[in-house]
């Protein structure tokens, strides 16, 4: 997979250092590609719940500093011996934080805005939907959408620099350069 993000410097200053350095950006139609790569995810929850996710379908909210994201998704359980599953979409919008253990960067802050599963009786769907939401939102927190690239990677390193506070614009995802810890 060559998905990369642009490595942005100022030509502002003379003396170089960080305050040249502008920051990493993807573009969104980068940032979905690189999500593509972990999904469809399927995953057992509470021992009970075998949930599924699919492709993603992102939409950027600039004016929360937000990614809105999409997934059609299943639920299945076995019940009294036989199999029931539940199909439906959800929607979360969330950040991303970078993760220097390993270079990434991660779903952060999720937060389930819809959640609509077939065949739920009238009668439960708010604590189906406020169960499912807290399920997606623990499922997707913390979880990998993208590896930053050996070269990037190296390229900070020499610098002492890694990625620091995420920016959403209209065109995609940006991150400003911060000093090592």
């Amino acid at each position: 997979m060559a998905v990369a993000g642009v490595f942005t410097f100022s030509v502002a200053g003379c003396a170089g250092g960080l305050d040249r350095l502008k920051g990493y950006e993807m573009s969104v139609d980068s940032l979905r590609e690189s999500m593509s790569g972990f999904f469809p995810l399927n995953r057992r929850m509470l021992e009970f719940f075998d949930v599924g996710l699919g492709l993603p379908k992102l939409a950027l909210q600039p004016a929360n500093n937000r990614i809105g994201t999409e997934l059609d998704m299943s639920v299945g359980t076995d019940v009294l011996f036989a199999r029931k599953t539940l199909t439906g979409n959800f929607g979360i919008s969330s950040g991303l934080r970078y993760e220097p253990t390993d270079h990434s960067l991660r779903l952060a802050s999720v937060r389930s805005d819809k959640l609509s599963l077939s065949a739920v009786p009238q009668a439960i769907a708010p604590q189906v939907q406020r169960l499912g939401g807290l399920l997606v939102e623990q499922v997707l927190e913390g979880f990998t959408v993208h590896k930053l690239p050996d070269k990037l990677v190296q390229g900070l390193d020499t610098l002492g620099v890694q990625l620091g506070a995420m920016k959403v614009s209209n065109t995609g995802v940006g991150f400003n350069f911060v000093p090592k810890a």
